[in-house]
């Protein structure tokens, strides 16, 4: 909720957002050393809506349609009129002091809640505990790392405990004062990004004066004038602010109905309650996705979550991943995805597209209407009991992964189809060799990729799929990005300034379950294990690409290390490099696997041409993608099979900071590189083999050393030096122009000979890494203290 003061001057972009967000260009370094200003935020913000700004006259019978009458209303209205006649005066807009503005708004707002209590509205509003007040100080704390916010004022539960600290938690609306209107969308983008952020169960923030809804998919803007000084203006703003206040349904409010802070319901599975969260995307649209670890336990606590970074940064830039540090102590049975218990709502249609089968989930047979007991999430005013469905749970499952997250209307399925679809067609073959003590849903498991149980749509009691399009207003009109601009100009065909596309973009709350747990690859008991952890996951990216897609998206945050090894099924092909010697002693379990396929396209159809889209998260991206960034460029699997090379790299680098370790100069410009948010320094990756060809001269020479000779110059540090040689070796091939220039032709390569190269070099990739297996540590001992 924001209101019309100094003016500023933020700048503006048009780059397209369907699948992900803008890449920054800046030399500041990932978030790990600092976050983001309210300043860069509103930069990220503006970058992240540009192309889906929409502006409507109905926003407020769209949402609010089910609140008090109109006759109600009008009722209202007339008393509020004259009590604001009795309040602070409103300072003239040429007012530039932002302060003067404060007080007198947040007492006509606290006025519209004041007559609808006397006349008895507010008994049943999910507002009626809630009241505005002057803030304007810092917030107890901001996303991840970034820096704390300061809105103007805030509504929220009054509380004599820490009124002197607010949470996000905490909030329902916030209040900025801005005499730009651009400035002051962009600023209550900041406030519903952190709203969302905090509030697992936000579908959607209101935004105010104009009233505007923030979506994951788009901003639509109430084109409505509030111009509190004018009796018109006053009238209008009472209206729309008494249809907020008197809101009796959770879910018109932008509220899921299956969840709070601290459990949530799962059809077929029951009650879970969130045990620890593993990734944070804090985007507000596009890629906005968490990650949590649940169980059935019940684990309420006074004490705030704390969501620790985890340094990551994505193709645009603009999303950060924040992932805790300790490993789960947890753990549970899982049943295999397809086995008859499985609660999949989707399955594939006669084209090949994955859909749901019908717009509401399954429903169990056994279902019976009951008040779900939940227990009350931290500061919010959220019931302790929600009204939901509930079936008799599944008591196998103890402990899940549950990812929530809003993709495109025609990927909803995507991720289950990548790691689903794969296992239902693996488990149509035999297979004899597997562990009978293994459980069931991991033993029949193929090799490198995680177990998912099931993909539904998130719905409401009724059926009511949460989505974009269900809360779009239907007269909504594309407006310009002109954040600038004193107010909103809805875009016209003439107008070089529009900013396509003007159709309302379709996402909808999608919920992956999913019982392979997995750690950070920092977390590998050392050299051996690492390395292992990501030949493994090469292995589960050749099961998924055999199966026609292309994962794009070979990452830090992607590769993970299992919680605990496991037996999956013989792995298939690769015979000539995976004997049965080489098999046993490293590939008997698995203990890595690649996760993670929102971004994935089927290569072998039309949808291959998405590829021509680049993705994937700027450190970890080939080298090729990174100096081809102005241009249309194939991403193919080559550039994939590259990214792991990249994985390997960060990794090491990251457990000589966790441990101290000394860094040589070479190291320290590797960190450098990587890290950085500025392309031209990424680019730098080029000269890393020539760098680790220097590193390995100076430790051969080292190694025939006198004691009391002087170092060596370029010598590698000694806990760098182990996985000098695999580096290099594994560099050399993904710069080989024999390769370069198979990546290149896969464009056009039939699907048959497509695959077969891609199998080929990913060979040559597992080659070359078995071969340094057997030179690395098992342990980080080596490391000098």
């Amino acid at each position: 909720m924001a209101t019309p003061s100094a003016p500023r001057t933020p700048r503006s972009t048009t780059r397209d957002l369907s699948h992900s967000t803008p890449i920054t260009t800046t030399s500041s370094s990932l978030p790990q050393s600092s976050g983001q200003t309210q300043h860069e935020l509103k930069q990220k913000v503006k970058m992240e809506y540009s192309g889906q700004i929409f502006g409507s006259q109905k926003l407020f019978s769209k949402i609010f349609c089910n609140t008090i009458s109109d006759k109600a209303i009008n009722i209202v209205t007339d008393d509020c009129i004259k009590r604001f006649t009795k309040l602070s005066r409103l300072p003239p807009v040429t007012v530039f002091d932002e302060e003067e503005h404060y007080q007198p708004f947040v007492e006509r707002l606290n006025a519209v809640k004041d007559s609808l209590t006397d006349r008895g509205y507010m008994k049943n509003s999910i507002y009626h505990r809630v009241k505005f007040e002057v803030y304007d100080r810092l917030m107890a704390g901001g996303v991840g790392n970034d820096a704390p916010l300061r809105p103007d004022a805030l509504a929220r539960i009054p509380s004599g405990i820490r009124d002197d600290k607010v949470f996000w938690e905490d909030v329902e609306l916030c209040v900025e004062v801005k005499n730009k209107y651009g400035d002051m969308v962009a600023q209550g983008a900041t406030y519903a990004r952190s709203i969302f952020y905090a509030q697992r169960n936000r579908r959607f923030r209101l935004g105010r004066v104009s009233f505007g809804l923030f979506s994951p998919a788009w901003l639509c803007l109430s084109t409505n004038h509030h111009d509190l000084h004018t009796a018109g203006g006053q009238r209008s703003f009472i209206q729309d602010m008494a249809r907020i206040w008197s809101c009796t349904d959770r879910w018109s409010a932008g509220f899921e109905d299956t969840c709070n802070n601290v459990r949530c319901f799962l059809e077929g599975f029951g009650t879970f309650s969130y045990r620890r969260n593993i990734c944070l995307r804090t985007s507000l649209r596009g890629r906005r996705t968490r990650v949590d670890i649940i169980d059935d336990g019940d684990i309420w606590t006074n004490e705030r979550p704390v969501q620790n970074e985890y340094v990551l940064r994505t193709i645009q830039g603009q999303d950060e991943y924040y992932i805790s540090e300790e490993p789960s102590k947890q753990t549970g049975a899982f049943l295999h995805p397809n086995s008859k218990n499985s609660n999949t709502s989707f399955k594939k249609s006669a084209t090949g597209t994955s859909q749901s089968e019908k717009s509401k989930p399954r429903r169990s047979p056994r279902i019976a209407e009951k008040r779900l007991a939940l227990s009350k999430g931290c500061g919010i005013d959220s019931p302790s009991e929600l009204p939901v469905k509930i079936v008799l749970p599944n008591l196998k499952y103890k402990t899940l992964i549950l990812k929530d997250s809003w993709p495109i209307r025609s990927r909803e399925t995507r991720e289950a189809d990548v790691f689903g679809i794969v296992n239902e067609q693996a488990d149509e073959s035999d297979n004899d060799d597997v562990d009978g003590d293994e459980h069931e849903d991991e033993k029949h498991q193929e090799f490198g990729i995680p177990v998912v149980l099931g993909c539904s749509l998130v719905t409401n009691l009724e059926g009511e799929v949460s989505d974009t399009a269900s809360t779009f207003p239907c007269e909504g009109k594309a407006l310009l990005t002109l954040w600038d601009d004193d107010g909103p100009k809805q875009s016209s065909s003439s107008s070089s300034q529009t900013v396509e596309p003007e159709v309302p973009e379709e996402r909808v709350h999608v919920r992956l379950l999913i019982s392979t747990q997995g750690v950070p690859l920092e977390h590998a008991r050392g050299p051996k294990q690492l390395l292992q952890a990501i030949l493994h996951a090469m292995i589960g990216y050749s099961v998924i690409f055999k199966r026609r897609w292309l994962h794009r998206d070979v990452s830090i945050g992607n590769v993970l290390l299992m919680k605990k090894a496991k037996k999956r099924k013989r792995i298939m092909g690769f015979e000539d490099i995976l004997t049965k010697d080489i098999l046993e002693k490293y590939f008997e379990k698995c203990v890595g696997f690649i996760t993670d396929g929102d971004l994935a396209v089927n290569w072998d159809t039309s949808d291959r041409e998405h590829a021509r889209q680049r993705s994937g998260t700027p450190p970890f991206m080939s080298c090729r993608l990174l100096r081809s960034m102005n241009q249309e460029v194939f991403h193919s699997a080559i550039d994939d099979l590259e990214s792991f090379v990249w994985v390997l790299f960060w990794a090491i680098l990251s457990v000589m900071q966790l441990r101290d370790a000394k860094f040589s100069k070479n190291e320290e410009q590797y960190w450098t590189s990587l890290r950085s948010r500025d392309l031209s320094t990424l680019q730098r990756k080029r000269d890393f083999p020539d760098r680790l060809f220097e590193q390995r001269v100076a430790l051969l020479e080292q190694e025939g050393q006198e004691p009391g000779d002087p170092p060596v110059e370029n010598a590698p540090s000694p806990a760098f030096a182990p996985f000098v040689g695999i580096l290099r070796d594994w560099l050399l091939l993904a710069f080989s122009d024999e390769i370069l220039l198979s990546g290149h032709r896969l464009r056009r390569t039939p699907v048959a000979e497509h695959e077969r190269i891609v199998q080929e070099w990913i060979g040559k990739y597992l080659s070359i890494g078995i071969k340094h297996l057997d030179t690395l540590p098992d342990t980080w001992d080596y490391i000098p203290k």
